[in-house]
């Protein structure tokens, strides 16, 4: 369900909020299977990223949009000081099942899962468009964050 709160996409920093339900009795191949997408990175699996809740929750989150580029400790920074957490995948697929639309119309990155791979580097999920096509994708968390990003956070 989308609430928006008028006064606040006002403001610079904008946000959306939403209620969001999450399974986390679920598996993350069928979270990922509820959401349609029409690509997977395939570095997306329980292994890199498993589910931390358990049960069904319900938790109203909120994307932030800062309507300027900004790096990740900046984000991170934010979010902390506005009392929030980010979020993690399974609220992001969450997000992505009950609006699927949404990532059409700016990417959404949840900075509260991430994987360090190989390389030694650090990769947040991420519900994005590639080619018109819904795509649950990584990208690089030392990345300086372009102004279409929105990024998913839970009152803490």
């Amino acid at each position: 369900k989308l609430i928006v709160d008028d006064q606040k996409a006002a403001e610079t920093n904008t946000r959306l909020t939403f209620e969001l339900i999450i399974n986390c009795d679920q598996p993350l191949a069928a979270m990922i299977a509820a959401g349609c997408y029409n690509s997977v990175n395939t570095d997306i699996t329980a292994e890199h990223f498993p589910i931390t809740g358990q049960g069904q929750l319900t938790v109203e989150a909120e994307l932030f949009h800062f309507n300027r580029v900004v790096s990740s400790e900046e984000v991170l920074q934010e979010l902390n000081q506005a009392g929030y957490r980010p979020g993690v995948i399974e609220e992001l697929l969450a997000l992505g099942v009950q609006n699927p639309d949404l990532q059409r119309q700016f990417p959404i990155i949840a900075f509260g899962s991430r994987w360090r791979h190989s390389s030694d580097g650090r990769d947040v999920p991420c519900l994005r468009v590639w080619g018109g096509r819904r795509r649950l994708d990584l990208f690089w968390f030392a990345l300086g964050w372009l102004e279409p990003f929105r990024f998913l956070a839970v009152r803490k």
